[in-house]
């Protein structure tokens, strides 16, 4: 019988009531293992791997997903009071509109090609923010500043990012790499409607992010296009539904098996061909499945980025030149 642990069932024809529980599966597995079955923790971890491994490698289509973001606006009510190796900003007047909810966020003061992040806000008179780092640049006592957001948490389910595209225009931001990214625009300067986009790692909460850039200062709506990430099996009533075959799991867990009773003391030299064939049927299961869900991709035309086709565009330019207008890729 068909099934898998989903976080979100994606139809009633996939309820969790058509399928078995993790403890069920693990019950039929355990059997075949006769007088020397694995310790419950250790059987749920096996399944668990299994399952997310065959979500990882399997294009489902109910688990193509979207969501949207929202950019926030910046802060540059008026001015702080910045000192040379100090972590501290203080407000000037009593009217800078912080919260708590600027940190995380950039600081940069008028005139410094600098950025911090901002790790600390304390509601005093007057407030103050702690930045990571002490500022770099000359003390000044009304200084004019900016507050910005150029990383964006996604939702906790994201797996893999597909698309991201700017609602207001309708054209999708062109993906590049934070390590690029930072190399080509290290002061993050300039200041508009982002044209790209770059993975930035993950959140204090363990949650997908990105990196937004130009600058954005103004409230503006993105929808990301992802494919939703393995959920786990975090115990054994888990709900199962019919997505993947039991006899796929059931190779799969039996490989965990035999490679942990090959490692045991009264190991007799047949556990690792017992894994092989295992493994073997698992893969070859996994393949097949592959397979059958790609028949329900639809076929997508591909492109190059366009940083690997500005010559053809300068080429069908006079003056051989996008000017500044076009920095980005």
């Amino acid at each position: 019988m068909p099934v898998v642990v989903q976080q979100s069932t994606p139809s009633a024809a996939t309820s969790s009531s058509q399928g078995r529980s993790a403890d069920g599966l693990l019950e039929t597995f355990q059997r075949e293992a006769g007088d020397r079955p694995a310790d419950s923790v250790l059987a749920l971890r096996w399944l668990g791997e299994r399952y997310r491994q065959v979500w990882a490698s399997v294009p489902w289509e109910f688990a193509r997903k979207a969501d949207t973001l929202q950019t926030v606006d910046d802060i540059t009510s008026d001015s702080v009071t910045v000192t040379i190796n100090s972590t501290t900003v203080t407000e000037t007047t009593s009217d800078s509109k912080w919260t708590s909810a600027v940190i995380g966020r950039k600081f940069r003061a008028t005139g410094d090609d600098e950025y911090y992040t901002i790790d600390g806000y304390s509601n005093a008179n007057p407030d103050t923010l702690t930045l990571d780092r002490a500022y770099v640049e000359a003390t000044a006592t009304v200084k004019g500043y900016k507050i910005f957001q150029n990383l964006y948490s996604l939702n906790a389910e994201v797996g893999q990012i597909q698309e991201i595209v700017d609602l207001t225009t309708g054209k999708p931001l062109e993906r590049v790499n934070i390590q690029w990214l930072a190399n080509a625009f290290p002061e993050r300067a300039t200041v508009g409607p982002p044209k790209v986009w770059a993975p930035a790692g993950r959140d204090s909460n363990d949650i997908q992010q990105i990196e937004l850039y130009p600058v954005q200062d103004a409230i503006r709506s993105y929808e990301y296009r992802y494919i939703q990430e393995a959920p786990y099996v975090e115990g054994g009533d888990a709900a199962l539904v019919p997505q993947v075959f039991e006899s796929l799991l059931r190779h799969g867990w039996l490989a965990n098996y035999w490679s942990w009773r090959s490692r045991q003391d009264d190991a007799t030299g047949q556990e690792n061909a017992w894994f092989g064939q295992e493994e073997l049927l698992f893969q070859k299961e996994l393949n097949e499945m592959v397979a059958r869900e790609s028949q329900n991709m639809l076929p997508q035309k591909l492109k190059l980025a366009r940083r690997f086709t500005r010559h053809r565009a300068l080429r069908s330019l006079p003056y051989r030149s996008f000017h500044s207008a076009d920095e980005l890729p």
